[in-house]
């Protein structure tokens, strides 16, 4: 059955709302004027109603001073919620923060579609850019880095047109670290400290957090261990206020993979620890199972493999049916194989570790020099050294000079030692 009556039209009932608004109109005086009932422009306003006859669009734009097609709706979709509800449900998901609450079930593509849903082009254009932020975030974790770049200059180009410095500050982070995945660190930096700068601006604490806890990354990437401990640092203080378990999950295992690259292993059992417990918090499976790998890794760079053999619970087939995108635990798993002798076993896991995750280069230059420690036990020094030299061609490729190696590869954990720079795989 046909539920549309002839000669109407859907009415864009944000535009009418706005157009009152702005006249200082009086729903009574544009009832008189139009000859309905005041009823009658409540339920034009509010949604209820959601189509209008010819004759009455023709006043009701005689009035609001606009012409027909001003006041209804280009195309004629008929939406299940009022706009009333739409807007509640926009602000459902800025305040409640959807991407909060669907991140530790990693449920992206719910995310993506429940946001894109909500975008209409009545809503103001600051929520359209909080929401284009969002969907940013959501192409990220989908290693969409080009569309999550688009989304953040969308947000970006709203903030400049309404100088909103808040939403600036986010929108240029958004992008600079989207450019960091895709290995554009250079230009990244200058960015990140920008922000850190100007975080007085960011309303919250988690906003502020999020800063520190990619600009200690980035700057882990750059050898510059200290300052990112500092800023590590941050980061956690900031996220332990608002008890953001999740985020200070991701927080301890980017700590603890920190510590065990400078060979400080005390400190990075400590971190992952910790990174686990605030997995179990959030309900973050993937949390769970990240930080037990990272953990075990800290036990093969401290020579505990015993310790290493009774935490390490899951294998290749945990990664690929989970999901897991994080390299560096398939990297983990082959040195894990490779120190138990394992080494078509290790083999097996760096191929399908790089088929499998879209990488940025760090990690897949971490990865070559894994395998180009394999090569080396196996005794194939000629394999050793090209898997090291196309790692170095990575690292050079990104500015990171401190990262190139060019003599025979040491072993992860003991190539940036806190207490000895050089000790070498044997």
């Amino acid at each position: 059955m046909n539920m549309k009556k002839e000669n109407t039209s859907p009415l864009n009932t944000s535009f009418i709302n706005q157009r009152i608004k702005e006249l200082d109109l009086k729903q009574v005086w544009l009832a008189s004027k139009i000859g309905v009932d005041k009823i009658t422009i409540n339920r034009w306003t509010s949604g209820k109603v959601k189509r209008i006859a010819s004759h009455n669009a023709k006043l009701l734009a005689q009035y609001l001073q606009c012409t027909v097609n001003d006041i209804i709706l280009k195309n004629d979709i008929i939406a299940a919620g009022t706009n009333v509800e739409k807007e509640s449900a926009i602000e459902n998901i800025l305040s409640d923060d959807l991407i909060a609450i669907l991140s530790p079930f990693e449920k992206w593509d719910l995310a993506e579609s429940i946001i894109k849903a909500s975008i209409h082009p009545n809503i103001e254009p600051l929520k359209i850019a909080q929401l284009y932020n969002h969907l940013w975030c959501v192409n990220l974790n989908k290693n969409n880095f080009d569309q999550a770049i688009y989304f953040a200059y969308k947000a970006l180009s709203i903030s400049k047109r309404y100088v909103n410095k808040r939403m600036f500050v986010l929108s240029l982070f958004n992008i600079a670290t989207a450019h960091v995945l895709n290995g554009n660190y250079n230009s990244s930096m200058s960015v990140y400290d920008y922000c850190v700068h100007n975080i007085e601006h960011l309303a919250s604490q988690k906003e502020q957090a999020a800063i520190y806890n990619n600009l200690a990354t980035l700057h882990q990437y750059y050898c510059n261990f200290n300052t990112s401990i500092d800023s590590f640092s941050k980061s956690v203080s900031l996220l332990a206020k608002e008890a953001n378990y999740f985020k200070l999950c991701l927080t301890f295992i980017g700590i603890g993979d920190l510590y065990i690259e400078i060979g400080n292993i005390e400190e990075a059992l400590s971190a992952l620890s910790k990174a686990y417990d605030y997995a179990v918090k959030s309900n973050y499976r993937t949390g769970t199972i990240r930080s037990t790998f990272y953990k075990v890794d800290a036990f093969i760079v401290s020579r505990q493999l015993d310790e290493a053999v009774n935490m390490m619970k899951y294998d290749l087939n945990t990664l690929v049916e989970n999901n897991i995108k994080d390299l560096h635990c398939y990297e983990i798993l082959a040195r894990y194989h490779r120190h138990l002798g394992n080494f078509n076993k290790a083999l097996e896991i760096i191929q399908s570790g790089l088929n499998t995750c879209c990488s940025h280069p760090l990690e897949e230059a971490r990865m070559l020099q894994e395998e180009a420690r394999l090569a080396l036990v196996m005794m194939n020094s000629k394999d050793e050294s090209a898997f090291r030299k196309k790692a170095n061609r990575l690292f050079k490729s990104g500015r990171l000079y401190d990262r190139i190696w060019n003599t025979t590869i040491a072993e992860y954990g003991h190539m940036y030692s806190i207490n000895d720079k050089s000790w070498l795989l044997k």
